[in-house]
């Protein structure tokens, strides 16, 4: 009974140990629902941007005041136009389009499967050997080795 008792415990930590400590398990699931959310805000943020540049180009493709308000920005006029540099006025003020930000995922390392089967497995057979080894003390008649 002993046997069995070890080969289904043996069994069981096969089975579930993987579950909770290894690469497909419940830890791995929630990093990788945690990283979904993360990348659909991501998303939202970027169709938020796109909207932005949509506008801008539209602005651009059709008014003619935008293209020269932007036109003036740059340094260019209109022939009939004198332009006066003020000194020690700061030229950025105006906010550069940025493209985005990176998102990097960060993986943890988790217990490979096939390194808890090969633990598993030798725990069980450990286990199996140490029993056995005790069940032929214990049948021998002075008891020593």
């Amino acid at each position: 009974m002993k046997y069995l008792i070890i080969l289904w415990g043996t069994v069981t930590l096969y089975t579930l140990s993987p579950v909770f400590t290894g690469d497909s398990g419940l830890p791995a699931y929630h990093e990788l629902s945690i990283e979904r959310d993360k990348q659909k805000l991501t998303i939202e943020t970027l169709k938020e941007k796109n909207r932005e540049l949509e506008g801008f180009r539209d602005a651009l493709l059709y008014d003619s005041d935008t293209v020269a308000v932007y036109a003036r920005e740059l340094g260019f006029g209109r022939d009939d136009e004198v332009f006066i540099r003020i000194v020690g006025f700061d030229e950025r003020l105006k906010q550069p389009i940025a493209p985005g930000e990176v998102t990097r995922v960060l993986r943890k390392a988790h217990t490979a499967d096939r390194l808890l089967r090969i633990i598993t497995f030798c725990t069980g057979m450990g286990s199996i050997i140490l029993v056995g080894i005790f069940d032929f003390l214990r049948r021998r008649p002075n008891g020593r080795i």
